[in-house]
């Protein structure tokens, strides 16, 4: 998933993701999005719920979920490029 930030308030939210269980990795990036998140969740309602805990984050701007349906990345590169977006704004 995609987040922008509100202003400088990315490190506190960087912390308060780190503390969801259901975040496995996250990432800062440059452009239009400021973090990369990948989340794990055992069904879609389970992801659903995870999702409104992070939106409830105070100074997430906009939340982009990419959806991913095989993983044919190069490891030289390390890159994920998404197909297929939802996006939320608050």
């Amino acid at each position: 998933m995609n987040v922008a930030v509100e202003g400088a308030k990315a490190s506190v939210i960087i912390q308060q993701l780190r503390g969801e269980p259901a975040v496995h990795t996250l990432h800062t990036t440059n452009g239009k999005w400021d973090l990369l998140v990948e989340l794990g969740a055992d069904n879609l309602e389970i992801f659903d719920q995870i999702l409104g805990r992070i939106r409830r984050i105070e100074g997430i701007f906009i939340i982009r979920k990419p959806a991913f349906f095989s993983r044919h990345a190069r490891r030289e590169i390390g890159m994920v490029v998404p197909w297929l977006f939802a996006t939320y704004a608050p």
